[in-house]
C-alpha cells in the first residue's frame, strides 16, 4: 500500500534547492522531498508490503512506481540521497580492514554471490567500517534520473546518533520497521554490538532483545533500552518490552535538523530524518 503525503505546495515560487532522500528495505520504500533552505518537508510517500522482495529487480519495479507515477516534477531535485535499509552488512573495526577484499568480511554472515557489489563506508572517526551490498540497479536507475547523487547504509547515520546520545554510559536502542529490528548495545559509550533482525511478533523482538541483555550480562532492571521507528505506547511490542525491562523510552530526537513530521511522533522515521 502506498502512503502519499503532499505537505506544502512543492510546485510554489521556492522551487529551488529541493532535496530528495529515499530509504530502501526489503519490505518497504520511504521517500522524502525536503527544501534545503528551510528544513521543511515538503512532500512524503511511503510503501510498505507484507512480506520481504525475492529480487532488487521487484524493488527497482515498486521504486519507480512511485516516484515516475507521482505528480512531482523530479527536475527540480538539485540533491539526492539513497539509503539502503537492509540486513545486508556488517561493521570491521578498522584494525583489521583490507581493501584487498571487502566481501571476504560478508562470507561469515551473508550470503553472497560472486557479482554482488560491496560497498563500505567509514563511521565513529574511521573506527569501524560499515560494509554492505547495495542494488546496482538501483544506483544505475538514480543515475540515469537524477546525475550526480550519494548512496550510503541507512544504520550508519543512526550508530553515529546513537553514539552522541550513549555518551560514556551503557545503552541499547532498538529501531523497528514493519518487519526488521536493529539493535545496538554501547558499552561505557564505546559501540559492542550491532545486528538486525527480521520479526513476525512482539514476542520474536522481547527474545531477540532479552537475548542480547542476557548475552552481554546487561541488567534489564538498570540498563535502559531507546526506542524509535514504528513504534508507540499503544504497541504491543513496546508493552512487552516494558514487561521486563525497566527502563523502555523513546530516543530524544531534539538535536535533529527536522525532528517531527506535523503532528506525528519525533521518534518515527527516525532513519529517514537522519539523512537530511
Amino acid at each position: 500500500m502506498i502512503q502519499i503525503k503532499k505537505i506544502s505546495n512543492i510546485n510554489s515560487e521556492s522551487n529551488k534547492c529541493k532535496r530528495l532522500s529515499v530509504q530502501i528495505s526489503l519490505t518497504g520504500l520511504s521517500f522524502l522531498i525536503s527544501c534545503a533552505n528551510t528544513n521543511r518537508i515538503e512532500w512524503k510517500a511511503r510503501e510498505r508490503w507484507l512480506y520481504s522482495l525475492a529480487s532488487p529487480e521487484e524493488l527497482l519495479e515498486r521504486t519507480i512506481r512511485v516516484l515516475e507515477n507521482s505528480t512531482l516534477d523530479l527536475k527540480q531535485i538539485d540533491e539526492v540521497k539513497l539509503y539502503y535499509h537492509t540486513p545486508l552488512y556488517t561493521l570491521v573495526p578498522r584494525k583489521i580492514w583490507s581493501n584487498t577484499n571487502p566481501s571476504a568480511y560478508l562470507q561469515y554472515t551473508l550470503k553472497t554471490l560472486p557479482n554482488d557489489f560491496v560497498a563500505n563506508e567509514s563511521i565513529l572517526n574511521d573506527s569501524i567500517k560499515l560494509v554492505y551490498i547495495p542494488f546496482v540497479n538501483l544506483n544505475n536507475y538514480f543515475f540515469e534520473k537524477f546525475g550526480s547523487f550519494h548512496y550510503y547504509h541507512a544504520l550508519g547515520p543512526w550508530i553515529e546518533y546513537c553514539s552522541e546520545i550513549a555518551n560514556k554510559t551503557t545503552s541499547v536502542f532498538a529501531n523497528f520497521t514493519s518487519k526488521q529490528l536493529d539493535l545496538l548495545v554501547y558499552k561505557d559509550g564505546k559501540l559492542y554490538l550491532a545486528n538486525s533482525f527480521e520479526y513476525h511478533t512482539p514476542e520474536d523482538i522481547v527474545y531477540y532483545t532479552l537475548f542480547i541483555y542476557e548475552q552481554l550480562n546487561l541488567d534489564p532492571e538498570t540498563i535502559p533500552i531507546y526506542l524509535s521507528g514504528s513504534i508507540d505506547k499503544t504497541n504491543p511490542t513496546y508493552l512487552a518490552l516494558y514487561t521486563y525491562i525497566r527502563h523502555v523510552d523513546f530516543i530524544t530526537t531534539q538535536n535533529l535538523r527536522i525532528a517531527q513530521f506535523d503532528e506525528e511522533e519525533s521518534h518515527k522515521d527516525l532513519l529517514l530524518k537522519l539523512g537530511l
